[in-house]
């Protein structure tokens, strides 16, 4: 059917999800893939509360409810681009009816509530995006991810595996922001003269500490770690910590001050 122009006045609805698309374009950038997922099918989830309360199905000439459908186009269309690279044939069949454009590129997203997502006059003739899947089939495969997810729980390693893991402590001496992560630092530690003495590591602990907070902290490090480049920094171990109840990540340290280098056991 034929795609109305999306009405200046809810533009400024559109507006509003500038918010969540800064918070998903973070989140990947700093490769927190799956809170970014989250905030997608947030976005989506949304929608669909609102078209349960609007009922469009009532009243599907009046011109309300046609501005109404238009707005969800828009977001649709959002939808699509901010997915894509979950599921790249599905989303890209999507935007493509919607005539999207070159999909997650910022530049584009960045006008929304500027200019329209939805560059098509009318919409193509198409069909179901997925098939239904009977109930009998989503019975056996639930079967089969808890009979996965009970063979990890029971799988152990053994203490020859856990020994070639090697742990110590170390001070943060130094802590710089990462020049190409936002929520990254750069962080230098002092791991003893037996570990080489002074290391670099990229560590995804922004959020939690600021850099006056870690210096001269004593931290767990992961020393035999392959160097591996991260955003263009090579980070030379790894910091240990665990996530906290609200997502973040806490840093695990000794209970009391100990000598640099010392190991874990």
């Amino acid at each position: 059917g034929r795609v109305p122009e999306l009405a200046l006045d809810r533009l400024s609805s559109v507006r509003k999800w500038r918010v969540d698309l800064e918070k998903v374009k973070q989140l990947i950038l700093n490769f927190r893939f799956k809170e970014a997922l989250q905030e997608i099918l947030k976005l989506a989830q949304e929608g669909n509360q609102l078209l349960a309360q609007e009922e469009p199905w009532r009243s599907l000439t009046s011109p309300e409810t046609i501005e109404q459908l238009r707005l969800h186009m828009e977001r649709v269309s959002l939808i699509a681009h901010l997915a894509y690279p979950y599921m790249p044939v599905s989303m890209g069949r999507l935007a493509a009816l919607l005539g999207g454009g070159k999909l997650l590129e910022w530049k584009i997203l960045e006008k929304v509530g500027e200019d329209s997502l939805v560059k098509v006059a009318e919409l193509p003739q198409s069909r179901p995006m997925f098939k239904l899947v009977p109930d009998e089939m989503v019975k056996q495969e639930k079967a089969r991810l808890l009979k996965m997810s009970k063979e990890d729980q029971e799988e152990l390693i053994g203490l020859e595996d856990f020994s070639k893991v090697k742990m110590v402590t170390g001070t943060i001496t130094e802590v710089k922001d990462h020049p190409a992560a936002d929520r990254l630092y750069v962080v230098k530690v002092d791991v003893g003269s037996r570990w080489g003495g002074e290391r670099t590591l990229v560590a995804g602990i922004k959020e939690s500490y600021k850099p006056e907070e870690l210096i001269g902290k004593q931290v767990i490090v992961l020393v035999n770690l392959q160097p591996k480049k991260i955003r263009g920094v090579e980070s030379q171990g790894m910091l240990l910590a665990v996530e906290s109840e609200d997502g973040k990540p806490v840093l695990i340290v000794p209970e009391k001050r100990v000598s640099d280098g010392s190991s874990v056991r």
